[in-house]
């Protein structure tokens, strides 16, 4: 998939089918989203519930807060070891939301945790 907007906004969504993540240009720098599990509890305590427990409720859809809560967090510079600022995040996060749109950042959400955190979906 990939997704090009205007000069203007400068935002690239390439699904590259990538070991390490989908990869993110916005303004001329480019990211991933990436989680581990230290990353999945920093999410669990920004918004006070548990990722399974989000996921399990089916009586709706992950509110816009938790969505761009779990991009702020799951982004780093690709090939960095370090993840971007949790504040910078948010507003790459918000950025992302406005261009490519809910479902396809849920989508990629979902993507990288299926594949980065596999413990969640291990049965016992």
């Amino acid at each position: 998939m990939t997704i090009i907007e205007n000069q203007e906004r400068e935002i690239e969504l390439i699904d590259e089918n990538q070991e390490s993540g989908i990869k993110l240009i916005i303004e001329n720098q480019e990211y991933e989203i990436e989680f581990t599990q230290k990353r999945i509890e920093l999410v669990e305590n920004t918004l006070n519930r548990s990722v399974m427990g989000i996921f399990n409720n089916i009586e709706s859809m992950l509110s816009l807060k938790e969505l761009k809560t779990f991009v702020a967090y799951g982004l780093k510079n690709t090939g960095a070891m370090a993840f971007i600022n949790p504040t910078k995040g948010m507003e790459l996060a918000t950025k992302l939301l406005e261009s490519v749109g809910y479902s396809t950042l849920l989508e990629e959400v979902m993507a990288a945790i299926q594949r980065d955190c596999g413990f969640f979906f291990r049965d016992i």
